[in-house]
């Protein structure tokens, strides 16, 4: 009788695990979806408006840092179809499509306005898919009478506001600022932005326009020599110090979300 011998059992394979993304990989997935929004104020539409310049910056020193995409930093009007129609409303679906354009869902969100700009800002953040994680307010003005309703709240990880109560007139240092408007009352949406905004970390109050290294920025006036440049409302979105501090907030913000990449 032929004896039986059992045969050992081949070890089952599993089948291969997809592997998990490395934290490189999770990391460019995420710098792929920031997207940054730099929106100008009334008549501020333009290539040459402080908030143009800040897209600029940014786009300078982010993208090569992170890897961010140049084109998902981007400098938007309040208002695209009426940008100096001081009675109108911000065009939100217009900023939203543009987000939209570049990210259903951002990794990370910041939006920064200056004037109506500020005012679109603080509307869109009630309306985005996810809550911004860094909002930056300069001088922002809540339509003509700069009245701040319940729907104008902003909405954000992050909320903080730069405002300067010397008028709408700017370049004036050599006149000794006889030339500019005090903001009186400060409700004057014609003149001067909103002071206090429900939720900031800080309300600053910029007196005079600075450096990107904090200095503050001096004209020649004759036989006064220097003089310190007084920020108004016009051209306090071309602050340079202002600008550095939205950098200093993002870079920080994308270097906990980022934390592969380093740079300078």
């Amino acid at each position: 009788m032929r004896k039986l011998v059992a045969k050992p059992k081949q070890a089952r394979l599993n089948k291969p695990l997809l592997p998990y993304p490395s934290t490189a990989v999770r990391s460019q997935g995420k710098a792929s979806n920031v997207v940054i929004v730099c929106i100008s104020g009334r008549a501020g539409g333009v290539s040459t408006s402080g908030m143009s310049k800040l897209q600029n910056t940014l786009r300078n020193k982010l993208t090569s840092k992170f890897g961010i995409k140049a084109t998902h930093i981007f400098h938007r009007s309040w208002n695209e179809q009426q940008d100096s129609n001081p009675f109108g409303a911000p065009l939100i679906i217009d900023l939203i499509q543009e987000i939209n354009a570049r990210s259903i869902k951002p990794s990370y969100l910041a939006i920064i306005g200056h004037s109506f700009g500020g005012w679109a800002a603080c509307r869109l953040s009630r309306v985005t898919k996810s809550k911004p994680n860094f909002i930056g307010l300069i001088d922002p003005v809540f339509g003509y009478s700069n009245k701040l309703t319940s729907g104008d709240v902003p909405n954000g990880a992050v909320i903080k506001n730069w405002y300067q109560e010397y008028g709408i007139t700017g370049g004036e240092a050599c006149r000794g600022g006889k030339g500019k408007i005090p903001c009186v009352p400060h409700t004057n949406g014609l003149s001067c932005g909103f002071q206090t905004i429900p939720g900031a970390r800080f309300d600053k109050n910029v007196i005079f326009l600075r450096t990107w290294g904090g200095k503050k920025q001096l004209v020649n006036c004759g036989g006064k020599g220097r003089v310190a440049l007084r920020a108004s409302h016009i051209d306090i979105d071309d602050d340079e110090w202002i600008h550095h501090q939205i950098f200093n907030q993002i870079d920080k913000d994308l270097s906990k979300l980022l934390k592969n990449k380093r740079g300078s």
